[in-house]
């Protein structure tokens, strides 16, 4: 076997007992990571044991500070709670300021029971040894250090601690390596230098061996995010099927984003559990008077379209409200409202805002791939060609489906969903074409299609993920492992 310089000197070094890697590296006078690599290959080639020992440490927590001059909630409890039981009202004022929080936690963790107007403790209530608690952070909070397994188990229990936890690694000579502590340190030479090939004395120099078949750690180069990328090459695609892309904004009237598409203002999806509005400034301007009218009439009588309209009193107060925009359709209504040439293709990623409950295929902030298509003979036939051409294309989905659906301001109206291979049916958006009320009070004569897809739903079945969260991770590992989007 050969040796360098490092691995002589530590197996020299050590004997029948466990060292430190620590103490090796001190003794030594050589620098700590040396000693990890020598002892590591001295273990290699048999000639050493290494034993990894565990430590814990504690320290108080933000809760735990905060108890070691205030009473626990139960203590205070108990104090108030004398008595079997006692009014809800006095309970509350003896408790002061801290009224609020103590009944709360004292109803969560069953401390006590409410009949009536009064307050009743329970046998979860009890000394639980407040006293050695308090002691035991006081311990802490000066640098003292507690053994006491019970206590420290209580104390994390109670969110009062925070463990923090250190490995140390000890070594020892084994009998293998008794054989070869004797070995005297060769001066050994790292790298061939232009001298030594002239004057030929690499010949009587002893180089320092290779492994070169050891694993190194792995090399991580700058890449695209693998959302981003995704979303420049379905933007390439979709110029390239001719597709221009659309202005967009964060924040819009709920003029563009209800009323011109001709959604009546007493629709629930307008109320504060289906979307966000602004609290300053709260109010935005509206475009030109003959537009609003226009509009108006839609609403309340269906205006020149031959519709009935919504029946109701427009009000522009109303459509006035600045909002964090909650469908792409609103981009479409005001492009559509400053005139287009026919036929056209428009498209835009939208930054869409709802009040959603966050899961694994929802949030609440997301992007949207909104568009449509003009033109006189356009159909609705064409509509679900070109979204079967985007959900094969861009997500890589085998299995679709599309279903009926109701929008107010399209009619025919139908869901793209896509079969996820781990999540199943996933539902891509919303489509249709707009209706008359939408479109002629805009003067637009010809069919318009239109859709709203979650282009992070899209990804999610393009880059083979199953928690639509994972799009915007910040995890390094994830971030660094996946696999560079080329193409799509």
């Amino acid at each position: 076997m050969e040796f360098t310089s490092d691995e002589i000197l530590c197996l020299s070094s050590l004997g029948s007992k466990f060292v430190s890697f620590q103490e090796l590296s001190d003794s030594l006078g050589i620098n700590i990571d040396s000693v990890r690599r020598a002892i590591n290959i001295l273990q290699e080639k048999g000639l050493v044991d290494i034993e990894k020992k565990e430590a814990s440490t504690y320290k108080l927590s933000k809760f735990g500070k905060l108890y070691t001059k205030e009473q626990f909630p139960e203590e205070l409890i108990l104090k108030v709670l004398s008595s079997d039981k006692l009014l809800l009202d006095t309970f509350r004022k003896q408790l002061r300021d801290k009224s609020a929080f103590i009944f709360g936690y004292a109803m969560k963790n069953k401390l006590i029971e409410c009949h009536g107007d009064f307050v009743k403790k329970t046998d979860a209530l009890k000394d639980f040894g407040f006293a050695s608690l308090h002691n035991a952070l006081q311990d802490l909070d000066s640098g003292k250090e507690i053994s006491d397994k019970t206590v420290i188990g209580k104390l994390l229990k109670m969110n009062l601690l925070e463990a923090h936890f250190k490995s140390d690694y000890f070594v020892k000579r084994n009998t293998l390596g008794e054989k070869y502590s004797k070995l005297e340190v060769q001066k050994t030479q790292t790298y061939l230098t232009q001298d030594m090939l002239k004057t030929q004395s690499y010949k009587k120099v002893n180089f320092k061996p290779y492994n070169v078949v050891s694993e190194v750690d792995p090399l991580f180069l700058g890449k695209y995010q693998p959302y981003l990328r995704f979303l420049d090459l379905v933007k390439q695609k979709l110029v390239g099927m001719g597709f221009e892309e659309m202005p967009t904004d964060l924040i819009t009237t709920e003029f563009y984003n209800f009323d011109v598409p001709f959604q009546p203002q007493n629709h629930p999806a307008r109320t504060w559990s289906d979307t966000y509005s602004l609290k300053r400034p709260s109010l935005g301007d509206l475009p030109n008077k003959d537009l609003v009218n226009k509009v108006k009439a839609a609403h309340e009588s269906g205006g020149n379209t031959g519709s009935k309209g919504w029946k109701y009193n427009w009000q522009e107060s109303i459509a006035q409200k600045l909002m964090p925009v909650a469908h792409g359709t609103a981009f479409s209504a005001r492009l559509l409202s400053q005139g287009v040439d026919s036929p056209k293709r428009y498209f835009a990623f939208s930054r869409v805002y709802r009040p959603d409950v966050i899961d694994a295929t929802h949030l609440s902030e997301f992007n949207q791939l909104e568009g449509f298509v003009l033109g006189k003979d356009i159909s609705f036939k064409h509509l679900l060609g070109l979204l079967s051409q985007f959900a094969k294309e861009f997500a890589g989905a085998e299995e679709i489906m599309f279903t009926p659906c109701y929008y107010p301001f399209t009619e025919p109206s139908a869901s793209l969903h896509a079969k996820h291979p781990k999540l199943g049916w996933v539902e891509l958006g919303g489509s249709g074409i707009f209706r008359p009320e939408f479109t002629e009070t805009l003067g637009i004569k010809e069919r318009v299609i239109a859709w709203g897809i979650g282009i992070d739903r899209l990804a999610m079945f393009n880059l083979d993920i199953t928690d639509i969260r994972d799009l915007f991770s910040t995890k390094l590992d994830w971030l660094r492992n996946k696999p560079i989007v080329e193409k799509i």
